[in-house]
Parts: C-alpha cells; structure tokens; sequence
C-alpha cells in the first residue's frame, strides 16, 4: 500500500475506522527528522484551512513515528506536471484554481493565522491535489521545515534549509527569512504550472537548464507567452495565462520588497485587480534578472546570529503566546 517515498520516509494508504488515510512513516529517526516531526504535528494542529493538508494525528514512540493524514486522491502536482504517465491531464481551468488555492493557502499562514509562519518548502512536491476532475482542490503539505515569523518581520537563521530551485535569494545567500521567501518560491511555482516545466532540469553532459533563468530571457525580448504548456494547445485564456506570468515575474523579484504580499496575489489572480494597478509595469530590464542557478543551496550553512525559534521551541512558544492573549481577554458581564 506503499503510495509515496521522500526524504522524511514512506507514505502509505491506509483505512482507519472506515475512513481511507495516507500514513507517513519516518524512516532512520535522527535528531534533525525528529525535530521536523515535531513541527509538523504542532502546525498542521494549529492552523486550520481548505487549503492546507489536514493532519488527523500521529503516533511517536521508541523505534516508531506516524503522522495520519487526509487521503488525497491523485497525489501531488509535480506528479501531475511532470510524469508523463498521470491518469488527469490539468487543463487550463485546473492550473488556474491549483494556483488560486495554493495562494489562498499561503495567504492563511502569512496573514490571516493567529501565528503568521514561513513554510520554508513551497515546491510542486509537497502540493497535494484533491477533489474530482474537473473541481481539483490544492492542498500545502510538509510542514517539517516551518517557522514561526510575524508578518513584516526578517528573521536570520544559521541554517538555510529548503529545496534547490525555489530558495530566495536573499535567503540562500544571507540567512535572511521571511515571508517573501515563500513568495519566491511560489513564483517559481506559477512558472512551472503554467509551462508544464520543472524549474531545474539536468541534461545529460550539459549545464543545467532552470526555467527562471528562460522566463527572464523570454520576458526581456517580450515573449513570454512562449512559456505556456504546448500541450494546452490553444486552449487556454490567454489574458489570463499573461497575467499569472507577470505576476510570477514579480514573485521573483530579486529585491524582496518588490515581491507582493499573498493577498495581493489573490485579488490579481481572482481578476479583482491587474498586476499593472498592483504593482506597476512588470520588470523587463536584464538588471533584474535572477540567475537562478546562482543561489541554488540544500542546506548552506549561514554565518549570522540565529533568532530562529527552532522546532523544539514550537509548542512552548505556541503556548506562551496563547496564555497572553487567555490573560488579555475580558469577558462583558
């Protein structure tokens, strides 16, 4: 019943009471897995969203960890992007509510949670994808790597931990986290919804190609259309398909302040503003280039001091905060 393998374990199909789930089993438990463990089961309690993976309960004893989550049915986005061999092909109306849904989901944890969080790992990967054809739903999973950041805040942490390809710049390079890093890597996210493309692909004895590096090179010559998904063919909006690739564009700025918030881009994907109104003419000058494969980091060690609020200090914070607010409640008589 094996369903999935990652670097955390292997996720399994399950029944639990009648109910279909998927099971995560964490494989050679280490301190750093454990810790991430952690964070995941204090997260997915917390934060309650259509949008984000429901997290059922879990089970940590001596040689055996399990978290027990919601079963999604056609498994992740960057299955159905990139494996030829994918039972639903995402048409044009698919893509556009899977980008919606995520957006709305990093809305909720950047600026609508009690605790505002970073996810740190916003990839095709940990996209979930629910529903039936036709009325797909995108849920965010893998919380391992959250942390805590309050809206508008910059933490520097000492240990740079992500996926190659959608860490920010700012983030690989200095240690700097905030809420603008997962727009970044949402950015990427967009580019490779709408192309069909992952960000990196190796060729044999050749560079590697990143589709970021492409997407500046077709904006600046005013082609960036030539992006989409060939296999749409012409069926797709094409005002539409523009307006999410300027706005990936912008997510991908390399100055983190000229990145937009994600509920800036909800109203731009809902239609409720253009990105011109939002956020001025999208860049076309080679200076704002990103070359992607310039910043790409797994886990690079950053020399800074550290105010990350780590894993294990996710449960005592979380109560902390709570019993502040508990004691600055007033109840009318």
């Amino acid at each position: 019943m094996e369903i999935g393998r990652g670097g955390f374990g292997r996720v399994y199909k399950a029944q639990l009471h009648g109910q279909v789930v998927a099971v995560k089993k964490l494989s050679s438990p280490s301190k750093q897995k454990l810790l991430e463990f952690n964070t995941e089961v204090h997260t997915l309690s917390s934060y309650k969203h259509e949008n984000l993976v429901r997290l059922y309960g879990g089970y940590s004893g001596k040689d055996l960890h399990l978290l027990i989550y919601e079963y999604m049915e056609h498994k992740s986005l960057a299955e159905a992007l990139f494996e030829t061999q994918y039972p639903l092909k995402l048409d044009w109306k698919a893509r556009c509510d899977i980008c919606l849904g995520i957006a709305k989901g990093l809305k909720y944890l950047h600026e609508e949670s009690r605790l505002k969080i970073v996810h740190r790992d916003i990839k095709a990967q940990n996209i979930l994808l629910g529903g039936t054809e036709g009325h797909l739903k995108a849920k965010i999973c893998d919380f391992g790597l959250a942390m805590l950041c309050e809206e508008g805040n910059e933490n520097m942490v000492s240990r740079v931990a992500g996926t190659n390809g959608y860490i920010a710049p700012e983030y690989a390079t200095r240690g700097i986290l905030s809420q603008k890093a997962d727009v970044y890597s949402f950015g990427v996210l967009l580019l490779e919804i709408v192309s069909g493309k992952s960000n990196a692909v190796s060729r044999p004895t050749q560079e590697t190609v990143f589709l970021l590096d492409t997407a500046y090179v077709y904006n600046k010559e005013g082609r960036l259309a030539d992006l989409v998904d060939k296999d749409l063919s012409s069926y797709y909006d094409f005002t539409e398909a523009m307006r999410i690739l300027n706005l990936a564009m912008m997510c991908t700025s390399q100055t983190p302040t000229l990145r937009p918030t994600m509920s800036e881009v909800v109203s731009v994907l809902q239609g409720e503003k253009t990105v011109e109104q939002v956020f001025g003419a999208p860049p076309t000058d080679s200076s704002s280039t990103i070359m992607a494969g310039a910043y790409l980091t797994s886990s690079a060690e950053i020399s800074s001091t550290s105010t990350e609020v780590s894993s294990s200090a996710f449960t005592s914070y979380f109560m902390i905060k709570e019993n502040q607010e508990k004691k600055n409640l007033t109840v009318d008589p």
